[in-house]
């Protein structure tokens, strides 16, 4: 069986053999880095983390403190696994795992940077076990949604992971309630400075999604507030959400929004924020060639920034190359341009 595994890792990744030249660790460890922070569905993230574990033991070495950096939980039983070894006591390792990992539950502390919460309604999609598309708008005891609360609070209680920066929560074909009705985030633990929040829609699921973002409302009010996370990005989300995100993040300073076809619902910004990004993706011009301008104009500028401040403030816009013709700047913005830094940028592939 073992050999079985050795064949099938061999057939998706090159490894060394005596017919194949070593590879410098620090390609490897590249290849495993820039693999591992793809946008990969559930299945997918599992088989990679199955593959890496069985090439060779300099992959798997390798694979492990990337794994550990940048961590993602796909499940209830990873998560738990995840807190067991943050948890274990020094010197209860195991033998192969003291070998792998000298001081496991310490590096695994230490190492951490992000974490990553996969809450997919269709975990198994691309498999056999793949469900019909469909949008859970409601669930107060889904296991996996449950994970990223109990997770955080666990982290934050015992004090796990201090080097811990980054926090995304990642739904796909989900609704836009869970995470204030359920209150997903406010044990986010006070070491964590920036959240990403990412909702997004099988495209069989396109016209149901919108329709339910349209609809979508929300009386923004803070359910709790995390005083240290200063950038928030947000994408998918209706305006009214990301109205309430930013109320639950009183000194944020960098706001990014990608997934509006519009601006214009987006309320005051708290005076801390110095740069705000707006993702022009989810453009749906005329097909007369008619430019918009995505509803920006001064009196939206005022109300980001109501409150006067010494502070450099800037709007970023990015788009598409193909986008930048079709989008029109209002002349009157023209002054505020240069008060606020404001800039139209083509995002390119960073």
């Amino acid at each position: 069986m073992e050999d079985t595994y050795q064949t099938q890792a061999t057939n998706n990744i090159v490894v060394s053999s005596s017919r194949t030249p070593l590879l410098p660790p620090e390609l490897i460890d590249e290849v495993i880095r820039q693999a591992w922070s793809s946008d990969l569905t559930i299945p997918e993230r599992t088989s990679l983390y199955t593959t890496y574990c069985l090439v060779n033991r300099t992959w798997l070495s390798l694979f492990i403190r990337a794994a550990l950096v940048d961590v993602h939980i796909i499940s209830p039983a990873f998560a738990d696994y995840y807190l067991f070894l943050v948890h274990q006591p020094s010197g209860s390792e195991s033998r192969e795992t003291s070998k792998l990992l000298p001081n496991a539950s310490e590096t695994a502390n230490r190492l951490c940077r992000s974490i990553n919460f996969h809450v997919d309604n269709n975990p198994n999609r691309g498999t056999s076990l793949e469900l019909p598309p469909a949008i859970r708008l409601y669930a107060d005891s889904h296991k996996m949604a449950e994970t990223v609360s109990s997770t955080l609070y666990m982290i934050d209680t015992l004090g796990y992971t201090p080097n811990l920066q980054h926090v995304t929560l990642d739904y796909v074909d989900w609704g836009f309630g869970d995470v204030f009705d359920q209150m997903r985030l406010s044990p986010l633990p006070p070491q964590v400075t920036s959240l990403e929040i990412i909702y997004s829609y099988s495209k069989e699921l396109k016209d149901t999604s919108d329709s339910i973002k349209k609809s979508y409302s929300r009386q923004p009010y803070p359910m709790w507030k995390t005083s240290t996370v200063r950038k928030l990005s947000v994408a998918g989300a209706p305006a009214g959400l990301v109205n309430a995100f930013v109320l639950t993040c009183p000194c944020v300073e960098v706001l990014e929004v990608s997934g509006l076809s519009s601006f214009d619902h987006l309320d005051e910004m708290p005076d801390s924020l110095h740069t705000l990004v707006l993702h022009l993706d989810n453009f749906n011009g005329a097909t007369d060639g008619r430019k918009q301008d995505f509803g920006l104009d001064e009196s939206l500028l005022r109300k980001w920034f109501a409150v006067s401040s010494e502070v450099k403030r800037k709007v970023v816009l990015c788009s598409e190359a193909s986008l930048r013709t079709r989008f029109r700047l209002p002349d009157p913005v023209a002054s505020w341009a240069r008060k606020f830094g404001l800039e139209i940028i083509t995002r390119g592939l960073t």
